[in-house]
Formats: structure tokens, sequence, C-alpha cells
């Protein structure tokens, strides 16, 4: 289906209010008509009625009025034009005075006819009309003319009335071979995997499994430590160094012969305990463990210069008494 519509200068005269009934129906419908006429670039003018809705205490405008109209046409083989005005725009001014139209429009020359079909008179009516390609503008020098059965798109300027009595129209724009909309094709559907359809939760209840850490990632900071037998030795060595150097931080200058025992015993305690503790690791393990000698070491240092005077000190009150 094609589409006709006409936009332009029209002078307005003779209005009238004309009440329609709507085919098939009860509405009753108020339009306004004018006479007028479509002008063309030369004589002779081709007179039409244009119609436009009314609504109630509308006025009608006077005669002589020039306005700018966009309406739907339909041109019969005889007769007068039918306009539908989609638009009346009136220029201001009194259209009694000689001064109001003092503008004019014109254009010149050549062509095929293109039938129209526009839903004008609350019915789809066919027009036809002769659309001219002036070739002595370099636009339009080159430019084919439509193939039949095609669809266009044109507008232009009424420039006369052929031979045959068709309008004729200068053409200002034109648009070739319109189709119809193409359709965007659909991706086709993923495979069925034989369950039902998840949708996608904007919230998640489990975490995205984490990713491996590439080389050299901070990542890798947090990797677990493996625990070897020789991270258990070393571990005990400090333990029982601790040990050790806290018994040989105990204020001993001042202290008396009853407190030596307790002394002697809390050295051998420990001792003991990290003597156990080398051998439970040496029993793991048969490599040879460097904290005995650490431990023999250290048990001759915790007998440092204050407890070896202790010790002589009381020896010495022993033998007095």
């Amino acid at each position: 289906m094609s589409s006709f519509m006409i936009l332009g200068f029209f002078a307005l005269a003779s209005g009238r209010r004309v009440q329609t009934v709507r085919p098939g129906t009860a509405i009753r419908t108020w339009h306004a008509h004018y006479t007028t006429t479509v002008q063309c670039s030369s004589p002779p003018h081709v007179p039409a009625d244009l119609r436009i809705y009314s609504p109630i205490n509308d006025v009608l405008h006077p005669d002589d009025t020039i306005a700018f109209v966009v309406a739907r046409v339909h041109i019969p083989p005889t007769g007068t034009i039918l306009l539908d005005a989609i638009r009346i725009v009136p220029f201001p001014g009194d259209p009694s005075h000689d001064s109001y139209d003092d503008a004019t429009l014109h254009n010149g020359s050549t062509a095929f006819s293109v039938a129209l079909t526009e839903y004008v008179r609350d019915a789809n009516q066919q027009s036809h009309v002769q659309c001219i390609l002036n070739r002595t503008v370099p636009r339009w020098r080159n430019t084919p003319v439509p193939a039949a059965n095609t669809l266009i798109h044109f507008y232009g300027i009424c420039a006369n009335v052929s031979m045959t009595g068709l309008l004729g129209i200068e053409i200002e724009g034109i648009t070739l071979n319109i189709a119809p909309p193409v359709q965007p094709s659909m991706p086709g559907a993923p495979p069925d995997d034989g369950g039902s359809p998840s949708k996608k939760r904007r919230f998640q209840t489990h975490a995205s499994p984490r990713q491996s850490a590439s080389v050299g990632s901070s990542q890798q900071l947090f990797s677990p430590i493996p625990v070897t037998p020789t991270r258990m030795r070393e571990s005990a060595e400090n333990m029982n160094y601790s040990a050790l150097t806290a018994l040989n931080r105990q204020p001993s200058p001042t202290a008396s012969s009853s407190q030596m025992p307790s002394i002697r015993g809390q050295q051998s305690l420990a001792n003991r305990s990290s003597r156990s503790t080398s051998e439970q690791i040496a029993s793991d393990d048969e490599t040879p463990i460097a904290s005995i000698a650490f431990e023999d070491v250290g048990t001759q240092d915790t007998v440092g210069p204050a407890v070896r005077r202790s010790r002589r000190e009381g020896n010495r009150k022993a033998r007095d008494e």
C-alpha cells in the first residue's frame, strides 16, 4: 500500500461547516470545508476541496487566507482534487490588504507516472500523478527512472498538469526501491540437556570457584607450608632454647642455700624435657640431630657466674656447719 500526501501554501475561500456520518456507524462529525486550488508553476491551476476536522465553537478562516497545509490527497480521473488536511497553519495578517500575499513560488519541467493510495473521505482512494525529474539540475542528471511495480518515496513541487490530465510534480527528493523491513534472524536454540531450564539468579548463595594463581602472584603468599621433620626439630630447638633462657634470667645472685635444690631441679627438668624431645624426633628421622649438642651447650651456658658463686657459697657454709 502506498501513501500520497501534499504540503504547501494554499489560498482558502468559501469556508463552511459540514456534518458527516462515518460509514457503517451513527457517529456524526463536523468538518470545515474550503475551496482552494493546487497551483502549478505554469497554468492551468487545478481546483481542490480541502476539509479539516472542525471542533465545537470553531471559527472559520476568512476568504483569501493563505495557509501552510499538510494533507492527504486523492486525485480522481476527473473533477476536483480532494484534500483531507492534517494540519493548517494560517499566515497572520489581514487577508483584505493588498500586501498580504506578496510572495509566490514557481519552478519548471520533465517524467513517469505513479499510482498512489490514501485514506480520504473515510475510504482508501487511489490516485495517479506524474513525477518529473529535471535533468538540467546536476543532482538528477543521472538518476534512473524507478522500475515498474516498485515502491518509492518522493516529495516535490506541483509543476503543471500533463496532457493526460495528471498533476505533474517536480521531484525534490526521492528514495528508490523501498523494501519491507527485514526481520532480524534469531539465533538457534541451545541443545536440550534433558533437564529443566534454570534461571540465572541476580544474587548467588555460593561463591564462584577461585581461579588458580599465576606464577609470582600474591595468592601464593597464603598457600599452606608443609610440615617436615626438619621444621619439627627446629621448633623443638627453639622451644628448648626459650626454656633454658628463662631459667638463666631468674634472679639467682641472692639465692639462699635453701633455694639451690629448686634451681638444680628446674635445670634437670629442662634438660630431661629437651633430651626427651630430641630423642622423640630422632626416632622419627634417622638423620643426626644437631640439637643434642645445642642442648649440652645450653645447659652449660645456663650455669652462669652468679649460679656458680651461689654454689660455692652454699658448699662453704655446709662445710662450716
